[in-house]
């Protein structure tokens, strides 16, 4: 159960798959596909039958694999030793599997296990499967965003057209399943809030550097100073004048 609920935030960040889709994703089917850091998801979204299978990182699909291969695998060998099934035809091919009668998990018992995580970690606020989707989905437009301004330079938030947008929409609905991109446009508007936000964080990281690397060299400085053969009288101006420098970036620096 700890692996199965582990694997869920697992999957939830690294897919932005349905919560529908979690309880659903088939085993047989990727057993190869997680060898090449694959991972083939159902759609049930639609009233067709769809799967699409998207790229992992390779740590991700090499916990998953691992899950699948020891977790899963020792989960059926208990049920078959207490007689709670009588052979491995009855396990559903699924890779998440009820503990008591390896069928399918449904979707409101991941939800509760969820909910024991969400509480567990004594988060208060209001929490929900499908956050880590639109977390997802933010994230994907994001890179697509940066991605299509290293390729043309000239391009920023203010000069970005709808031709542009609907080239991203169509990559991060490969990922996603949206039948129409055009229903991902909320997104684009929250990534470009955060990439903002980002650049501002970056620019006072910079910053903060800055002063860190006065602060040094100012105590180089004046180390070199005492090394010089003046009288205290002479120096002392020059020592205080350092100290205020060193004084004014350490506050700066720690604000």
């Amino acid at each position: 159960m700890y692996h199965r609920r582990r694997i869920q935030l697992e999957l939830l960040e690294a897919t932005g798959l349905r919560p529908k889709e979690l309880v659903r994703i088939p085993y047989s089917l990727n057993v190869e596909h997680i060898e090449g850091a694959r991972l083939e998801i159902p759609t049930y979204k639609r009233e067709e039958a769809r799967f699409r299978v998207i790229p992992l990182e390779r740590s991700v699909a090499m916990r998953l694999e691992l899950f699948m291969s020891l977790h899963r695998q020792n989960l059926i060998k208990r049920l078959l030793k207490y007689e709670l099934i009588s052979s491995e035809s009855e396990i559903d091919d699924v890779i998440y599997l009820n503990p008591e009668t390896g069928k399918s998990v449904k979707q409101s018992a991941a939800y509760m296990d969820f909910r024991r995580l969400s509480k567990r970690a004594n988060i208060e606020t209001k929490t929900c499967q499908s956050m880590f989707r639109h977390r997802f989905i933010t994230n994907m437009v994001k890179l697509h965003l940066v991605s299509f301004m290293d390729k043309s330079p000239l391009k920023n938030s203010h000069n970005f057209n709808d031709k542009d947008y609907e080239t991203i929409l169509k990559k991060v609905a490969t990922f996603t399943d949206h039948k129409d991109p055009k229903s991902l446009n909320e997104y684009i508007d929250l990534a470009w809030e955060e990439l903002d936000v980002f650049e501002y964080a970056y620019e006072v990281k910079n910053l903060h550097n800055r002063f860190n690397a006065i602060s040094k060299l100012v105590s180089d400085a004046r180390a070199q100073i005492k090394e010089l053969n003046c009288s205290e009288a002479d120096l002392e101006p020059i020592i205080e004048n350092l100290n205020a420098i060193e004084e004014e970036s350490n506050l700066l620096v720690d604000k």
